[in-house]
């Protein structure tokens, strides 16, 4: 939280250069009354068939476990209640500077989101989003200061370095066979969790959950699966005469499965001997 509101109050003290034009949708967001969004975005792709499961898919997959779900919410709701402060650094002091232009835009981002939900977003993308990256683009207002903020999921952009520069621009895919839009780094607020393997991109969390994770949604399933409606081991048994013929069988067959065996609960029935009826249960240590 620290890395990202150090990030945006520097940006409060300088503009950035001139955007690229194809960044822009044909009426710009900073006009505020259109309200639209500052990079194209058409949607996300279908995510079918089999194979290995990219980052995003992992990270859906991990969305529906309800342990992975709490925790990161818990830690997004907490990253929310944070408030942004500029401040100038005067000598060995620090200065606030009272209703500065950014407090105000960071109240409300964009005209969609709310400051809550865009601190949140920042959180989930970095904790659930299958990279470790979170990213915000700041869309300029006419004089190039910032005038909007919007969240950028992780799996359409990122961070390209070159020999002198560590980032020198970053790339937007909004699908990935679309030509990417290169986006210059004063437009980018970009945090990531550290990596061993990549000092410049992030590491997902969920990679050592994956085993976890997948073995808890199995668990379920199979509980699930359990307890269903169509269970193979029936409720109750209810055994006729040998004898009985196929007519009479039927029939007792249709009037027992009517009487008994309605809303969710099975009846199997046979041929053996005399009428009987028995209940059929699960023992505690089965159902464990």
């Amino acid at each position: 939280m620290a890395n990202l509101l150090s990030r945006l109050a520097t940006m409060a003290s300088k503009a950035a250069p001139p955007p690229p034009n194809n960044l822009f949708a044909p009426n710009p967001s900073w006009a505020f009354g259109g309200g639209t969004y500052p990079l194209s975005f058409p949607g996300w792709p279908d995510r079918t068939g089999a194979g290995p499961m990219t980052p995003e898919m992992r990270a859906r997959l991990a969305l529906t476990s309800a342990w992975v779900y709490s925790d990161v919410q818990v830690i997004a709701r907490r990253f929310s209640t944070g408030e942004l402060q500029v401040e100038l650094q005067q000598d060995e002091s620090l200065v606030k500077i009272v209703s500065h232009p950014l407090e105000k835009i960071w109240k409300r981002p964009n005209p969609h989101m709310g400051r809550a939900f865009v601190m949140q977003f920042w959180i989930w993308s970095l904790l659930a989003g299958g990279k470790g990256e979170s990213y915000l683009y700041s869309a300029p207002g006419p004089d190039g200061t910032p005038a909007e903020f919007w969240p950028i999921p992780p799996h359409m952009i990122e961070p390209v370095g070159n020999e002198s520069e560590f980032i020198s621009h970053y790339k937007f895919k909004s699908r990935p066979n679309e030509k990417p839009i290169i986006i210059d780094p004063a437009y980018i607020i970009y945090s990531h969790l550290p990596n061993p393997f990549d000092l410049r991109r992030g590491l997902d969390p969920l990679l050592a959950l994956a085993t976890a994770v997948e073995t808890d949604l199995a668990k379920s399933l199979w509980n699930k699966n359990f307890f269903g409606k169509r269970n193979a081991i029936p409720t109750a048994l209810a055994t006729l005469p040998a004898h009985t013929s196929t007519p009479d069988f039927d029939r007792i067959k249709a009037d027992i499965l009517d009487f008994f065996g309605g809303g969710n609960r099975a009846v199997a029935v046979t041929r053996s001997g005399d009428l009987d009826f028995k209940i059929l249960s699960f023992n505690p240590e089965q159902m464990q």
